[in-house]
């Protein structure tokens, strides 16, 4: 899988854009089927909020190049919120909470994805940083929480995961961000960030990874699903690839576009 997409985000451009607003179309959809296994959900529904995310997608990217994109997400969001609200008027199986539902579905995935393409037109560089704190998380929470896990994290959710293997994951996500931002400053490319600010954004990015895990594995176990869907044979759908990703890229974005870094 890491042999289509990394050469993807190291090109960037308009075919990086247009994978990722497919990713967030289809992950939309994979929430949708998610909902539609305990839920009627009709298919005006599924219509409105796919075609919603790729307006939201779109808008926001080119929004994000102008340098305006405080001045377009309100715009959009009360617009989500009206067009929403005149479905569950008119369509009888619109209940308040399939309404609530589909604008998860729809922002979830969306925010995630935009996040990311903000990243890599920030820079190649900086959207390296955050796939090595996910990485780097997701790996070494694993292996210190085999190793020495005895306190589970959130045992209802996800047994398997201790609090051990989260503050380890948390370290080593500092520890091999601090070491990337001292290689990458080496070479031809940099990242205008002080060791202390990259810890602090690798701690940050770190825990909602990590929140993003179990908010995927807890909608799952809702459901009584093992994957969203099955589009990458042997690993899932696009939720379960990217769920760490989407959250700890919109942590990042949020503190780029509120100038925080």
């Amino acid at each position: 899988m890491g042999l289509f997409f990394i050469p993807i985000f190291i090109f960037g451009g308009w075919i990086l854009y247009s994978v990722l607003g497919l990713m967030s179309v289809f992950a939309s959809y994979e929430m949708l089927n998610m909902v539609k296994t305990k839920t009627v959900v009709p298919k005006s529904v599924f219509v409105f909020v796919l075609a919603y995310n790729l307006l939201f997608y779109l808008v926001v990217i080119y929004s994000a190049e102008q340098g305006i994109i405080l001045d377009v997400v309100l715009p959009l969001l009360l617009g989500l919120i009206l067009l929403g609200s005149l479905l569950m008027v008119f369509i009888e199986d619109m209940s308040f909470d399939l309404f609530a539902k589909s604008i998860l579905a729809m922002m979830y995935p969306v925010l995630g994805f935009v996040s990311l393409a903000i990243i890599r037109e920030e820079s190649l560089a900086f959207l390296g940083l955050l796939f090595v704190i996910t990485v780097s998380t997701d790996i070494f929470a694993y292996f210190v929480g085999v190793s020495i896990g005895k306190h589970k994290l959130a045992p209802k959710i996800s047994p398997k995961k201790s609090i051990e293997g989260s503050i380890g994951g948390l370290v080593f996500a500092v520890l091999f961000s601090i070491l990337y931002i001292f290689l990458i400053n080496l070479g031809n490319h940099s990242i205008d960030l002080s060791f202390w600010m990259v810890g602090l954004l690798a701690m940050l990015a770190s825990v909602m990874a990590q929140v993003g895990d179990l908010v995927a594995s807890k909608m799952k176990r809702t459901y009584g699903i093992k994957d969203f869907s099955q589009i990458f044979p042997g690993h899932g759908g696009i939720m379960d690839r990217f769920d760490s990703s989407l959250f700890a890229a919109m942590i990042v974005v949020a503190l780029v576009v509120l100038e925080l870094i």
